[in-house]
């Protein structure tokens, strides 16, 4: 299966989200449906180089794969067919929430884009009901209380279930991040949210391809 990738497929750990400390193999598809303005990967949403998924996987033992982009599920039908070939890999796919999915026996990442982190908002409340029905969780991105009275609206609106919701503070830096954890931390505790921090950024900082 021939997907274009925006970096070479590398080995590392999830920073962020549910699974945060695992060991994955990480795919970088090129390619987004949206351009947020403070957008960490912009190199993803050029057109990439095509590489052949499954002659690249050879190189791995990691059965655990982390699937990003850009926006991965562009090439959803290309990845549908994947999974039902190769039902011994665990598959997170991070998302911008915006793609209806259809791939079962995944784990989706959903990560909704909206305030000053995108420019805009590009949140799709119908779409974001259709992510609720399978196994996913929903990781917002939080810099000031603007940001953090949007995500409280999308998460009534959507009827998200507490347990599957994930507030990271927005920061390119470790004092940055720290900072904006601080602002929201009692309330995260209240609300009985969890806090996922980017464990990326305290070990590598901007380095890509870690």
């Amino acid at each position: 299966m021939k997907i274009n990738l925006a970096e070479p497929i590398f080995e590392s750990i999830q920073g962020e989200g549910k699974n945060i400390g695992y060991p994955a193999v990480f795919i970088r598809t090129s390619g987004c449906n949206v351009h947020c303005v403070l957008c960490d990967t912009k190199y993803s949403w050029g057109e990439g180089r095509e590489v052949d998924i499954e002659e690249e996987l050879k190189k791995f033992k990691n059965r655990h794969l982390v699937i990003t982009g850009g926006e991965p599920l562009l090439w959803q039908n290309r990845w549908r067919e994947f999974v039902k070939k190769h039902p011994d890999y665990f598959i997170e796919f991070e998302t911008n929430g915006t793609i209806k999915p259809k791939i079962k026996n995944v784990q989706y990442n959903v990560s909704p884009k909206f305030g000053a982190i995108a420019g805009k908002d590009f949140v799709n409340l119908d779409v974001l009901k259709e992510f609720k029905k399978y196994n996913s969780y929903f990781k917002f991105v939080i810099r000031d209380e603007k940001d953090w009275e949007r995500m409280e609206e999308i998460i009534k609106l959507v009827n998200l279930p507490k347990e599957r919701i994930y507030v990271m503070p927005e920061g390119w830096k470790d004092r940055v991040i720290r900072k904006h954890a601080k602002k929201f931390i009692k309330k995260i505790i209240e609300r009985g949210y969890k806090l996922s921090m980017r464990a990326q950024i305290w070990m590598w900082g901007r380095k890509r391809g870690v």
